[in-house]
């Protein structure tokens, strides 16, 4: 893992990969704009500012700089406020990666080139430690893989970034790993403390880099030790470690990034595509409907697809609720940022519809779920409508993934929020052609406020 940080070029990098990761970078600046004023990034980024005065790097949306590991703290958990990143292996990708780059970039008065490369690296890291210790797993046991795998992302960017050589890298990724952090008690409760994770998976792996760099030892063995590694503490046994170089350096999973087309639990994308469907092809309203039955996974029925779900008592329960976006997908003919507010999560005609859900396991569905089908780490749906006369309507899908013009509109729609046109037009010209930026800061200076 070290060995390819330090040594991986961007010239070796295939173009595909490059093209992919440009749009998850734009992707990213969007989450972070989006969720920039959401109660955890606020809180935080409140927070930081009452004691941090430092001016190293931004804050994304904001005129406001902070330290280097602040900044990353405080974008990581925007990037995640509005449960709108990217994912893959189940891990919201971006979250503890980017802002981690873009804060040690910045600092350092780096070209986009190198940022790219980190991004890169760091995406290839959480890729294989995800797979590697089988998330699905690591999610039964109570954890949350993104503040969990997160860290070794962070890290392998930053190390990247500061030109560690194998040696500091290795003992960065011993002092990122031992900082893993996140348990699923948040989902209870509806509350947003997961955002929390990924902004520490951010900040950690980060200043593991530079207390390595500084001549701090971390546990080369953090991975596979018998006595409290990594593997160990957070797999019950079902990992394999072999994943977290398979095929480095050799296939790019970056290349496998899945893209959210909608603002909430990436188990519901599915669900809300077949629904849709139904919807738009049968003309469907909320009084045609007399039962909908949602097929369901063991993991979903911990997550979107439990009684507490059919009335969410917050914008983050409603965004963990199959049932809720399901009853907004029928009754707004769609799913979008304005799904997830105050108002709309009590309206009672949406909690009415949403109560005609059951909810039933499906083996068949089990056995596809959170597997990788060539680029796709497939999370299939199956949903039935039964309608007042009598007519039963069923759909199956797969997440949808948006297109590279889908992506600029979901760009756009969450940055206009914070910045005039002329700057959001300029920000996706410049990542189109991020290879070519000679300092990382002409970017970044078009996201203040």
């Amino acid at each position: 893992m070290a060995k390819f940080v330090s040594t991986l070029e961007y010239d070796k990098i295939p173009l595909e990969v490059v093209s992919h990761v440009k749009k998850s970078i734009l992707d990213s600046f969007g989450n972070m704009m989006g969720g920039l004023n959401s109660l955890e990034a606020t809180t935080v980024r409140n927070a930081v500012l009452e004691y941090d005065k430092t001016t190293d790097a931004t804050i994304i949306g904001t005129g406001r700089k902070v330290s280097v590991p602040h900044a990353a703290l405080v974008n990581a958990v925007a990037n995640e406020g509005s449960d709108f990143s990217a994912c893959g292996a189940d891990i919201c990708m971006q979250t503890a990666t980017v802002p981690a780059a873009l804060a040690v970039a910045e600092k350092e008065g780096l070209d986009g080139k190198r940022f790219l490369a980190a991004v890169i690296a760091g995406y290839e890291l959480v890729f294989r430690v995800g797979m590697a210790i089988d998330n699905s797993t690591m999610r039964a046991l109570g954890f949350y893989p993104t503040g969990h795998c997160g860290p070794f992302g962070s890290a392998a960017a930053t190390g990247k970034l500061l030109n560690l050589n194998v040696d500091q890298m290795t003992m960065a990724f011993g002092l990122a790993g031992s900082q893993a952090l996140g348990i699923h008690a948040y989902a209870a409760e509806g509350m947003r403390t997961k955002a929390i994770f990924c902004g520490k998976a951010a900040e950690n792996g980060l200043t593991s880099c530079y207390m390595a760099k500084q001549g701090l030892p971390g546990p080369a063995w953090v991975m596979e030790a018998e006595d409290g590694g990594f593997m160990k503490c957070f797999s019950d046994q079902k990992f394999n470690l072999a994943e977290t170089t398979h095929s480095l350096g050799e296939e790019f999973y970056s290349a496998y990034l899945d893209f959210k087309l909608f603002p909430c639990c990436h188990y519901t994308h599915a669900y809300i595509a077949a629904t849709l469907d139904l919807v738009q092809k049968e003309k469907l309203n909320p009084q045609d409907i007399k039962k909908i039955i949602a097929y369901v996974t063991k993991v979903q029925t911990t997550t979107i697809a439990m009684p507490e779900r059919y009335e969410p008592q917050s914008v983050m329960a409603a965004q963990f609720s199959l049932p809720y976006v399901v009853a907004r997908a029928i009754k707004d003919r769609k799913v979008d940022l304005s799904t997830f507010t105050e108002e709309k999560i009590k309206d009672k005609e949406t909690l009415e519809l949403a109560k005609k859900m059951d909810f039933v396991r499906d083996p068949e569905l089990e056995k596809k779920f959170g597997k990788y089908e060539g680029k796709d780490f497939t999370m299939p749906a199956k949903l039935t409508i039964i309608t007042k006369k009598g007519k039963e309507l069923t759909a199956q899908s797969i997440e949808p993934h948006p297109t590279s013009e889908l992506l600029e509109e979901k760009f756009s729609s969450q940055a206009r929020g914070i910045l005039p046109d002329s700057k959001v037009s300029k920000i996706i010209s410049i990542i189109e052609k991020l290879e070519e930026l000679k300092d990382i800061n002409d970017l970044i200076e078009l996201t203040r406020n």
